[in-house]
């Protein structure tokens, strides 16, 4: 009887062990390149809170057009999936949506998608990391020095390597 019951307590031990891990790595939120309208359009509307839709981009470098309802400009964005998914944090790469307004400054870096411990994402979100860029012209925040976290450095060096990849493959956003 006590062999039974302490096989039954291992693997009772060592099923906790493994939810407990899967759910320490799920993302906090999860957005694919090629996602639900509905859902890039909240991540959008947390920057420009009167966006009613977007312009998807005709080419890797343009810009993703955002819209009031009158139709009118109201800020540009891009998302640095796929083209940056070859530099890694932790666990993978980090998807990102950077917002900038019509002067082309950056109001907004935002998390899409990432397999780093969510507790550390929410902790550099909360801290201001991802504000590092806002009020920068975009052209000039690839050449700007930000110093990775130390004891999140691999996490927020991939963040800072995927922006400035990204900007550094778009052109000035269309008027």
């Amino acid at each position: 009887m006590n062999s039974i019951m302490i096989k039954k307590t291992i693997m009772c031990i060592i099923t906790c062990v493994i939810v407990c891990m899967f759910s320490f790595y799920m993302p906090q939120r999860s957005l694919a390149q090629n996602t639900n309208d509905d859902l890039l359009l909240d991540f959008i509307r947390e920057t420009f809170p009167s966006a009613v839709v977007y312009e998807e981009p005709k080419t890797s470098d343009d810009w993703i057009v955002i819209y009031d309802p009158e139709q009118k400009i109201i800020g540009y964005a891009t998302i640095t999936s796929p083209y940056t998914d070859d530099i890694l944090g932790h666990v993978g790469p980090i998807s990102l949506l950077i917002c900038i307004d019509t002067r082309e400054r950056i109001e907004s870096v935002k998390l899409l998608q990432h397999f780093e411990t969510i507790g550390l994402m929410e902790i550099l979100a909360e801290n201001g990391f991802l504000d590092t860029w806002n009020g920068e012209a975009w052209d000039r925040a690839i050449e700007r020095e930000v110093d990775a976290i130390s004891g999140a450095t691999v996490s927020t060096q991939a963040i800072i390597d995927s922006v400035k990849k990204r900007l550094g493959m778009m052109k000035a956003p269309k008027k």
